[in-house]
């Protein structure tokens, strides 16, 4: 919201007529003082005649014109340009009372009192006090994360108390005086007192009271040596490492596999010559080889694939030769064999022109 800076006072007057509407302009009703009144604008032409073919309005700074030029209907519209308004009256009255004080605190007027003004906005002497008096920022950081007095005092409270730069024992934990140490188990106490060790330092041996006389506690062996053996979790000697062992090889597939691999067999070379059929020797039964006897029986594309073994009728490629019986008493059957030896065609020929003659010696 924007304010300007009051002129003279001037007549207590109406003000401006209410009611206005968009567009509209303020004009004298009468020749009397204060009677406006809100109008449409109205234009008229006079002397010669003629066309009005736009229209525009210009406004002072803090105004801002929209809608501009109209050339045939439209609406000029006037607002306020950014930053500007108009204040009421009372919010203009609080701003003259505002203004006129601030140009007594700079100086403006004598009928300021320093020491008033001070106390009114609740500075106390605070500015008076030279700026190097008070901490600095960082200063006053690092005074809200030190340990308060009163944090520091409760800490305290909870310390050991140093008596000749020595914390007394009846401050000092239970387990800190538990263990006590003389020459030997002559010079233990009379009575002693449960809780605590005894030590024998003549044999480094440990004691307690049992309420009427002082108790070895055994110590640890020191070595397996020294504890027997029981019926269940019985040590793992050498002879006993080596029985394990093989009885459990005797009983494993690896051994059962190497077992199997003849002595002195090819060992370390390629796929190549695994594979190749010369480096090999034997026979293997057919039926040991997967979908070899399905194939024999079943496929039907080409028999010549089958090198070796019986193949049924059902299993021979057709020749192309009808099957039926050829030749008669006046027709010889004409018969056509591949290279292969299979009859690839069979025909009839005539006989004719030829004599019979027998012989009556022939039988």
């Amino acid at each position: 919201m924007g304010y300007y800076l009051p002129g003279p006072a001037g007549v207590t007057s109406p003000g401006v007529a209410p009611d206005g509407l968009r567009g509209q302009y303020l004009r004298k009703a009468s020749d009397l003082d204060f009677d406006t009144e809100w109008v449409d604008v109205e234009l008229s032409l006079g002397g010669g005649g003629g066309t009005v073919t736009s229209v525009n309005l210009s406004a002072p700074a803090g105004f801002s014109v929209s809608g501009g030029p109209v050339t045939g209907s439209g609406t000029l519209a006037l607002s306020f340009a950014a930053g500007f308004s108009l204040p009421s009256n009372t919010s203009q009255a609080n701003w003259d009372t505002a203004y006129a004080e601030r140009v007594r605190w700079d100086g403006g007027s004598t009928g300021l009192v320093a020491a008033t003004g001070r106390t009114s906005l609740g500075l106390g002497t605070a500015a008076t006090t030279d700026a190097t008096a008070y901490a600095t920022a960082a200063q006053g950081g690092k005074a809200d994360t030190a340990v308060q007095p009163a944090t520091l005092t409760s800490g305290l409270a909870g310390k050991a108390d140093l008596v000749g730069g020595l914390v007394p024992s009846v401050q000092l934990p239970g387990f800190v005086d538990d263990v006590l140490e003389y020459a030997n188990v002559a010079a233990f106490p009379a009575t002693g007192e449960s809780g605590k060790l005894y030590i024998s330092l003549a044999t480094n041996r440990q004691y307690r009271w049992s309420g009427s006389i002082y108790v070895e506690i055994n110590p640890s062996p020191g070595s397996t040596d020294a504890v027997p053996e029981g019926s269940v979790n019985l040590y793992f000697t050498t002879a006993r490492g080596e029985a394990a062992a093989t009885s459990w090889w005797a009983a494993s597939a690896s051994k059962t596999k190497l077992d199997g691999i003849t002595a002195g067999a090819t060992a370390n070379s390629s796929d190549a010559t695994l594979l190749a059929r010369a480096n090999h020797t034997g026979t293997q039964a057919a039926s040991t080889i997967t979908g070899l006897a399905t194939s024999a029986t079943t496929d039907t594309t080409d028999a010549s694939n089958i090198s070796s073994g019986t193949l049924g009728a059902a299993r021979l490629a057709t020749s192309g030769v009808t099957a039926g019986s050829y030749g008669s008493g006046s027709l010889v059957p004409v018969v056509t064999v591949d290279a292969k030896g299979r009859v690839t065609a069979v025909s009839t020929a005539a006989v004719s022109g030829a004599n019979l003659y027998l012989n009556a010696n022939f039988v």
